[in-house]
């Protein structure tokens, strides 16, 4: 046996070509991006009300 074969992983595939991937594949990550920015925007907004809330107190 050889060391390639030996240090292998089981579930590995051995076809080189089957590592590539395509366009289909790929995360869609819009609505995540979307959530995260509504997210900052309220921490933000928070973080400003309190602010002046504290500046007027």
């Amino acid at each position: 046996m050889s060391e390639d074969t030996i240090n292998r992983s089981p579930t590995e595939p051995t076809d080189p070509e089957s590592h590539t991937t395509t366009a289909e594949e790929e995360p869609i990550i819009a609505g995540t991006i979307f959530l995260t920015l509504i997210f900052l925007m309220m921490i933000f907004g928070f973080w400003t009300i309190m602010y002046v809330m504290l500046l007027n107190r």
